[in-house]
């Protein structure tokens, strides 16, 4: 039997984030079958003790499930707080005891985007195979972890059937994601650098009183998203500035797959992507957009772009379009480590 671990809480009754349940739905339309724990995040300090018997506890129930012969499919990290994570482990390593083969797929790397994370090598250490965003992160865990066993997902899928802007009336630049400035600082330059150009803004935490504010559309739930965007590009961008994807975060997309990369895709978008991100080759190499060393950069390449190179453009994002709305990429990973960890 193939089993993967469903967080929720009383107040949602699914993973919390898009990526998480696009992969619970897509597992489950695969035929795996949901072993649910509750989700214990985003609460006070007291919440944070309240949650240690409940992670153990709720694992520890489930851990009775797995037996000889099964697998058990692991979103990492577990959403819960980082301290309290740890607590999980007993119950993963009495299904291992029990003959269950343990599969882990990475949604994010906390160690390396905030240095957050001390527990990740006891995670993995009891993973048979993991399922990572590319091969820049595998080559980065591989270094970390010679034995572990890794394939690489290329880009997540986004469930959607969401219809969308039709391409003859599309303009502008999309931006889509969490708007706060301390996340996305880069946003607030654009009213005085690009003056001239066409912005649409969408997500939360917006600060209204910007110059930018004159393109902000506002902030709806991401299986609306692919309906909104109406952007001639989708920009896959991070960090304090427009020149390059620079700090903390703009060094995290050299290994990472943005989700919003998934999201402009899906919404049948070309996208405008860093050339040192980690998702830079796959664009290229697939025709999905302009790769760019900048923000000013990319609308100069956007202003060269001939008619013709664009709807070749939007012929290969339509193709991505479909794979990525009907999980592709998630199946075939699957399948690629179910043979890892049963070999």
């Amino acid at each position: 039997m193939h089993y993967f671990i469903a967080e929720t809480n009383s107040h949602e009754q699914h993973a919390g984030t898009k990526a998480r349940q696009d992969v619970s739905d897509i597992l489950t339309s695969m035929g795996w079958r949901p072993l649910a724990v509750r989700k214990r995040f985003g609460g006070g300090t007291l919440d944070k003790f309240k949650a240690i018997p409940d992670v153990y506890f709720d694992w520890q129930k489930i851990a009775r499930n797995a037996k000889s012969g099964d697998t058990v499919l692991i979103q990492y990290p577990v959403n819960t707080y980082p301290k309290v994570a740890p607590f999980a482990l007993p119950a993963i390593r009495k299904m291992k005891a029990n003959g269950a083969k343990i599969i882990m797929i990475i949604h994010d790397l906390e160690r390396l985007r905030t240095d957050s994370d001390v527990s990740e090598g006891r995670f993995f250490a009891l993973a048979d195979a993991v399922i990572c965003h590319n091969d820049a992160m595998k080559s980065v865990l591989q270094k970390r972890y010679p034995s572990l066993q890794l394939v690489s997902l290329e880009i997540f899928d986004y469930l959607t059937d969401e219809p969308t802007c039709p391409t003859g009336e599309r303009s502008g630049i999309d931006i889509a994601g969490n708007l706060n400035p301390e996340k996305s600082a880069y946003v607030y330059e654009l009213a005085e650098k690009f003056p001239q150009a066409s912005f649409h803004l969408y997500g939360p935490f917006f600060t209204s009183e910007s110059a930018e504010a004159r393109w902000y559309r506002g902030s709806f739930p991401p299986e609306k998203l692919p309906s909104l965007l109406s952007g001639k590009f989708g920009l896959v961008w991070d960090g304090d500035s427009t020149a390059t994807c620079s700090g903390a975060k703009g060094e995290y997309m050299r290994i990472n797959n943005p989700h919003k990369l998934s999201l402009y895709l899906a919404a049948d978008e070309p996208v405008i992507i860093w050339n040192q991100a980690a998702e830079a080759g796959f664009v290229k190499g697939n025709n999905l957009g302009i790769v760019a060393s900048s923000i000013a950069d990319a609308i100069a390449q956007m202003d060269v772009l001939t008619d013709q190179e664009y709807v070749a453009m939007t012929q290969s994002v339509h193709a991505m379009r479909e794979k990525l709305r009907t999980g592709y990429h998630l199946r075939h990973a699957i399948d690629a480590a179910l043979k890892l960890a049963w070999e």
